[in-house]
């Protein structure tokens, strides 16, 4: 019930973003016209999230916590690529290990009105996600932080790029410090697999003249 309850925050979310944006007031005749010759692009903060495209095979360690007494390793693969003319920036991936398959899918954007970037996280064990997160360019990190939690909880996690690779750090735990997620990852880029792909954030349409 938990896990249906946090999905259906998640989902709701999105339709009262939707909503808000719907709700925004018309603009003149003049403004409209000018807004369909030039359509807003991406917010240029998402540019910095660029080297991060492509296809990447990745290694995983679960330690020991309060689900899995003894803890695992899995392997796995994911794509992160551009969505709606480069406005969000769209993350698959599936992994296996000895409890199964784990499939995970996110997407990210960034909010113009709070100056910040937020996303949206789904898993295929039910679990929904909203976190908003802070770029640091000169360690090239992202560091994630979970809102809309129970009481108590707490949730960070960190992504570096470096180069052709990607290091990634989670921890997650309840109320009393109990930990009930420590995962680490290293995840490399699978030229092979890109190539003939493009890593460049959708353009904008050209302007009517």
């Amino acid at each position: 019930m938990k896990k249906c309850t946090q999905l259906a925050t998640g989902l709701g979310m999105v339709a009262m973003l939707a909503a808000s944006s719907a709700a925004v007031a018309q603009p003149s005749p003049k403004t409209a016209e000018k807004s369909a010759a030039a359509p807003a692009g991406p917010p240029e903060e998402l540019k910095v999230l660029t080297p991060f495209v492509g296809q990447w095979t990745s290694e995983s360690v679960i330690r020991p916590n309060l689900r899995n007494k003894e803890g695992f390793t899995s392997k796995g693969d994911m794509t992160w690529q551009w969505m709606h003319n480069g406005h969000f920036l769209g993350l698959t991936g599936v992994s296996k290990s000895k409890l199964g398959t784990f499939e995970s899918t996110a997407v990210i954007w960034y909010d113009r009105g709070r100056k910040q970037f937020r996303q949206f996280a789904f898993s295929s064990d039910g679990t929904a996600a909203h976190s908003v997160g802070e770029w640091n360019e000169k360690t090239q990190t992202m560091t994630w932080k979970g809102v809309d939690l129970p009481d108590g909880w707490t949730t960070t996690s960190t992504v570096t790029l470096d180069r052709d690779r990607i290091v990634f750090a989670a921890l997650a735990k309840n109320e009393k410090g109990e930990v009930l997620r420590d995962v680490s990852s290293t995840s490399k880029r699978n030229i092979a697999v890109e190539r003939g792909s493009s890593s460049e954030p959708a353009k904008e349409p050209a302007k009517k003249k």
